[in-house]
């Protein structure tokens, strides 16, 4: 499984080449800026999610030693 940061690189490129190619109008413009904002949001929010879950699951371990 890929890592969820370059997950978010590789989502980041490519709405952004989406953004720039659809150009046409300000209105698409500022709804494709909204939608990759939400998406960068949530894989955000996702990365820091299974990141919080493991350093628990780690001290969790460490605890337990």
């Amino acid at each position: 499984m890929e890592n969820m940061s370059v997950i978010v690189i590789k989502v980041s490129v490519l709405a952004m080449k989406h953004i720039s190619s659809n150009m046409g109008s300000w209105k698409t413009f500022q709804h494709d800026l909204v939608e990759f904002s939400n998406i960068i949001l949530v894989s955000l929010k996702t990365l820091v999610n299974n990141t919080t879950r493991r350093l628990r699951e780690e001290k969790d371990i460490e605890n337990k030693r």
